[in-house]
């Protein structure tokens, strides 16, 4: 049995050339591989979609339509930065040769041949019925959309939850024991499809994750006892812990993500299991930041990495109004020699000025000099207090 595992497609007018690419790079995979299932781990959009000839929606209902003339395909809801509740609906109502099952609630499906060439996903009872199901099922799927307190409040699977109050991890792991009770005797592969943030997680230096989420620990998840865990969210392809995995994102989607993007082929023998990692071909996005050095006259990046060959690259210099003139855009792009393209940020630091009632006392140049350095926690050299007596000296004699 083969599985295909995808996750954060991110489709959206803005990048609009990057993941119709990406997204004709799989298809055309998928058609050499044939599946016998399809997982897509949530995120499926960018952001909320507005129907027009110029936005997303079009050519990411082909790519999900030519998927499902391929392969059963299984997907679920993403944050709702990204999936909106209810913006996968519109994959129910596709006329496509497999079946699509959309999951915006935890869900337990089977996938059943209901005759020769005729799939269909069927959701898993809880009672003994299971069994007899079982033995037509050639699949066992959890699915686990991204979790958020206000998710708890309909009370799947009989739970009540009050958000003041609720243990929401003591009740997600209810979730995940539930899932494991439900697959006990299921004698083929069992899948756990999840949107989540896993506790140990590598992310990619540019991604930027919801505040105050909710974060799973492995031991948690593996709760589930499933053979093989495809999750979404995280944009690094990495496997967290044995059998558990991220996809990654199928293209390069934030500046700072300099990793390769690739997706999942989980391979099925016997009691074997073989999970390869597919390369997407997709332009790496990398995020360097510089500052100048007054006191060595030079720029200074912290970040070693020579990541910038044939990337989108992104600088961003932090500059004082009087060290703005002496940096130019040509002395920032030969610095990274080979970047596919730049995008320049220059950032004013606002300086500090500080009028202090020492200062005001002061009598002379010098000691006005002197509470000023001391102010800023700054020194002056003897030479420049000799200097200011002279300017002041001058003055005087005028």
């Amino acid at each position: 049995m083969k599985i295909v595992h995808t996750a954060d497609w991110h489709w959206s007018e803005q990048h609009l050339e990057k993941c119709t690419a990406s997204a004709t790079f799989i298809v055309q995979q998928l058609e050499t591989i044939r599946p016998d299932l399809h997982v897509i781990a949530g995120d499926y959009w960018d952001r909320r979609q507005v129907l027009s000839s110029a936005s997303a929606v079009h050519p990411a209902l082909g790519a999900m339509r030519a998927m499902a003339e391929i392969s059963p395909v299984a997907i679920v809801l993403g944050n709702a930065m990204h999936d909106a509740p209810g913006s996968l609906e519109i994959f129910r109502g596709l006329d496509t040769k497999y079946p699509i099952y959309v999951a915006e609630r935890p869900a337990t499906v089977l996938l059943i041949e209901d005759s020769p060439g005729h799939f269909v996903f069927v959701e898993c009872p809880g009672d003994h019925e299971r069994y007899k199901l079982f033995k037509r099922a050639s699949t066992l799927v959890h699915l686990f959309p991204y979790p958020t307190k206000s998710f708890w409040l309909t009370g799947q699977y009989g739970t009540s939850i009050d958000e003041s109050t609720f243990d929401v991890q003591e009740a997600i792991r209810g979730i995940f024991l539930r899932f494991a009770a439900l697959g006990d005797g299921f004698q083929g592969p069992k899948i756990m499809t999840a949107h989540c943030l896993v506790m140990g997680a590598s992310t990619s230096g540019g991604q930027i994750l919801p505040g105050q989420e909710i974060a799973i620990g492995k031991n948690d998840l593996a709760l589930a006892r499933a053979d093989y865990y495809a999750l979404g969210h995280v944009h690094m392809s990495q496997e967290v812990a044995p059998r558990m995995h991220y996809a990654g994102s199928i293209y390069h989607v934030n500046f700072g993500e300099a990793e390769a993007k690739s997706f999942n082929l989980v391979e099925f023998s016997e009691q074997l299991m073989e999970v390869n990692s597919i390369e997407i071909p997709s332009r790496r996005m990398s995020f360097h930041e510089l500052r100048y050095d007054a006191a060595e006259c030079r720029l200074i990046d912290d970040n070693e990495n020579r990541d910038w060959s044939d990337t989108e690259l992104r600088i961003r210099v932090y500059l004082t109004k009087e060290q703005s003139s002496l940096v130019s855009e040509e002395e920032l792009k030969a610095r990274y020699p080979g970047a596919h393209s730049y995008k320049i940020e220059r950032l004013i630091i606002p300086e500090e000025r500080v009028r202090t009632e020492l200062i005001v006392k002061a009598r002379s140049l010098a000691e006005k000099i002197i509470e000023w350095a001391r102010a800023l926690e700054k020194t002056v050299s003897p030479s420049a207090l000799s200097l200011a007596d002279e300017l002041e000296q001058a003055h005087h004699s005028l």
